[in-house]
């Protein structure tokens, strides 16, 4: 084992957090990191997944650091109940916001798009609705699952969204439409507008077909409006953070969890197992919970193309503290495996214990690096014995058969 040493500017951080923390609670703040105009770029609420959201603001500007920045996309989650989502732009004086706005929902997709050495998962924006103005007496944008949609007669927005499920919620100028292709895996479809029949009042809706529909792709440019907003929430939870404060939490095995680098926390100061030759760029955290007792395996072997590392800490059950467990020895801790990039660690696991579970994107080595992948989870408890295997020798056979009849109507011990 080694000492894990965190940077002094990590552990700052970290203990700030830990406080006051800049963006996790029911109130998310989009603040000094741009919330982007697609999948890859978009910012997760993030938090603990339990604590309703109850607002998110933010700020589209037609020149931020001397760029348009029209488009900012949010990843929430629904509840139990997707009829209570709501995602409400009445944030001006006297109800009416100063600009015009649009909201569009879209569905968080993970596909498969092959790669070299294994999976490689991508995710989509896959379209579900867009609203400019709610009604004539709410003629600002909101994303009801009670209200109606436009020409579906009875069927509202909720009927169309899948409990506790990643959705992206894009804020935009109201000319500004989504343009979207129908390959899966390629931009070289034909682009459409998604929505190009959302003019009046209420909510238009699109089909989400996971195997047949548009991905995001691009926007049209064609908004002009933009500003300040602050959008009270309701049924919207926050997507569990990549973070020592809030890990992804997964239970049992074998696992299979896709990941995406993109969407990933940014990381600097910090060095990976892998050494200081090779610092972290990108970071998740996941808390493991094997539900077994025996020999363990994390790995991306196989399913990564690009240069990752795996360190994993055991959480002190006396001190459940996630950000505590990472600042102590680790139990392994692995950058490479075989001639490849990707990393695999192997270490005793105990059922009921919780293991955090720290996956890095280090700095390529001798390429391009990749930032989907799939890292699984494997928990390989001892095999007992066959039923019948009287002497213990693994297997079944004459012998165990000898041995039984060698001692028929003897007493038991």
């Amino acid at each position: 084992m080694r000492t894990h040493t965190m940077p002094v500017s990590v552990a700052v951080a970290i203990a700030f957090t830990m406080v006051l923390p800049a963006f996790a609670g029911p109130e998310w703040d989009e603040g000094a990191k741009d919330a982007g105009a697609s999948a890859g770029s978009a910012q997760t609420v993030a938090g603990s997944s339990g604590t309703g959201v109850t607002s998110v603001r933010g700020q589209t500007s037609l020149a931020l650091l001397g760029a348009a920045d029209m488009v900012d996309m949010f990843v929430v989650k629904t509840g139990s109940n997707p009829f209570d989502f709501a995602v409400d732009m009445n944030m001006g004086p006297g109800g009416t916001p100063g600009w015009g706005a649009r909201l569009t929902l879209f569905k968080k997709v993970w596909h498969d798009c092959g790669g070299p050495i294994g999976p490689n998962w991508v995710v989509y924006a896959r379209p579900v609705a867009t609203v400019v103005k709610a009604n004539a007496a709410q003629p600002f944008p909101i994303l009801d699952g009670n209200a109606l949609i436009n020409g579906a007669t009875g069927a509202r927005l909720g009927s169309l969204l899948s409990a506790d499920t990643e959705y992206f919620v894009a804020v935009t100028g109201a000319g500004e439409s989504s343009i979207g292709v129908r390959e899966n895996c390629t931009d070289n479809g034909p682009p459409q507008n998604m929505f190009a029949n959302a003019t009046g009042y209420g909510i238009y809706a699109l089909s989400v077909s996971d195997s047949n529909s548009f991905h995001l792709v691009s926007w049209d440019g064609s908004g002009s409006t933009a500003g300040a907003y602050a959008m009270p929430t309701r049924g919207v939870f926050p997507v569990p953070a990549s973070s020592c404060l809030y890990p992804v939490p997964i239970s049992g095995a074998p696992l299979s969890i896709p990941f995406d680098f993109n969407i990933a926390p940014s990381a600097s100061g910090i060095v990976s197992c892998a050494g200081p030759s090779w610092p972290v760029n990108r970071q998740y955290y996941f808390a493991w919970s094997p539900q077994c007792t025996g020999d363990a395996v994390v790995t991306t072997c196989g399913f990564y193309g690009g240069d990752s590392a795996i360190e994993v800490f055991e959480v002190d059950p006396c001190n459940p503290d996630y950000c505590a467990a990472v600042t102590t020895n680790s139990i392994a801790c692995d950058d490479e495996c075989g001639t490849g990039h990707s990393s695999e660690v192997s270490f005793s696991v105990t059922a009921g214990r919780e293991y955090v579970v720290w996956l890095t994107r280090v700095s390529a080595l001798g390429g391009a690096a990749s930032w989907q992948g799939t890292i699984k989870f494997q928990c390989d408890a001892p095999t007992p014995a066959p039923s019948g295997d009287v002497n213990g020798d693994g297997i079944v056979n004459a012998s165990d058969l000898g041995i039984l009849l060698g001692q028929w109507g003897t007493a038991g011990p």
